[in-house]
């Protein structure tokens, strides 16, 4: 939702870039995902997008997990971290295809010592 208004006022030419912070993956159940159509186009549907969402907090944390062995864990944390990147570059993909958007990317801005929520979404207007 933020993206969808950091475009909407890109078009007005009142809004020169978009930074936000990426976290809480696991929030989203892909009805309202910006991406819905990127994925339609790969064949994947709203149950696996929401699958995808719900997998991405493997990713930064296991509480809900049944299964405690450390192997298990370690594989969950993996495709979790597979699933956060999955969907942080669809979100880049639609930026880049938005008419006002001039670039977009990933850039991580801590280390994942300090925050395992670690990277920022970027985009600047074509009027900067």
């Amino acid at each position: 939702m933020a993206l969808r208004m950091g475009i909407s006022l890109t078009k007005t030419k009142r809004l020169r870039g978009i930074g936000i912070a990426l976290c809480c993956h696991f929030k989203g159940d892909g009805h309202d995902d910006c991406t819905i159509d990127f994925f339609n186009a790969l064949g994947v549907r709203i149950a696996e997008l929401t699958l995808i969402h719900r997998m991405a907090a493997w990713g930064v944390s296991l509480n809900d997990c049944n299964d405690k062995s450390k192997d298990t864990d370690n594989d969950k944390k993996v495709v979790g971290q597979m699933c956060r990147t999955i969907l942080n570059v669809a979100r880049v993909i639609w930026l880049k295809n938005q008419q006002f958007i001039g670039d977009a990317g990933l850039v991580k801005y801590c280390k994942k010592t300090s925050s395992l929520e670690n990277v920022l979404l970027w985009a600047k207007s074509k009027y900067d």
